[in-house]
């Protein structure tokens, strides 16, 4: 198997447990608490996280981001996913 092939299917076992089991991310109190509303959690998909909200009875993924971006650009990102959420 090629490894975007390994790639793909990782993130496919994924969001099927994320479908499954919907809470199993840690909340993301900095992204919660600035849009109080909405609750972001995250779940590690090495060398990857996963970002994402349960809205009603649906999962919305705000981003996929490597793990070793800069805080501000996970910040950003997110934050700028959440505003057009909204």
């Amino acid at each position: 198997m090629l490894t975007a092939q390994k790639t793909r299917q990782k993130i496919q076992d994924k969001v099927n447990l994320l479908a499954k089991h919907p809470y199993i991310g840690i909340i993301d109190s900095d992204f919660s608490t600035l849009f109080n509303n909405i609750t972001v959690r995250h779940l590690k998909l090495s060398p990857n996280v996963i970002y994402y909200l349960i809205d009603e009875n649906r999962i919305v993924i705000a981003a996929m981001l490597h793990s070793k971006q800069s805080p501000e650009t996970v910040r950003k990102t997110i934050s700028e996913f959440l505003k057009q959420y909204k």
